[in-house]
């Protein structure tokens, strides 16, 4: 039993898992905003589920020039601001090495509720 406990928490603290759970969280708009959010800093496919067709030949360029950081352990940070359909996501994590990973997009847009049609600036930063 205790084996079971030490596992389960192993898992449930891991960043993977957060990122999992980030990625299918979608009850609302800022749900979608972060899940979308999520899946640019992970080059992760389910951005393409997230945002209209007509993004997917940007998301197809993001995919492919985007450097994804292996983030170890969330800060416990994802800030975003926003009304109704208009998002920043502010995620900060620590890197292996120690230092500070802050991700940000800007202008995330959502469409009757469910879809992203427009994302903004992206902003990425390393320190310590």
């Amino acid at each position: 039993m205790i084996f079971l406990c030490l596992i389960l928490g192993i898992v449930v603290s891991s960043q993977d898992f957060e990122d999992f759970v980030l990625l299918r969280r979608r009850n609302n708009p800022h749900a979608i905003a972060v899940a979308f959010a999520t899946a640019l800093r992970l080059n992760d496919k389910t951005a393409y589920e997230l945002a209209d067709k007509d993004l997917w030949p940007r998301l197809d360029e993001w995919m492919k020039n985007h450097q994804v950081k292996d983030c170890k352990h969330d800060l416990d940070e994802i800030l975003h601001w926003g009304e109704d359909v208009r998002f920043i996501i502010d995620f900060v994590c620590y890197l292996e090495d120690g230092g500070v990973y802050t991700f940000v997009v800007r202008d995330i847009i959502i469409h009757d509720g469910n879809i992203v049609v427009d994302w903004g600036e992206v902003s990425e930063e390393v320190g310590q």
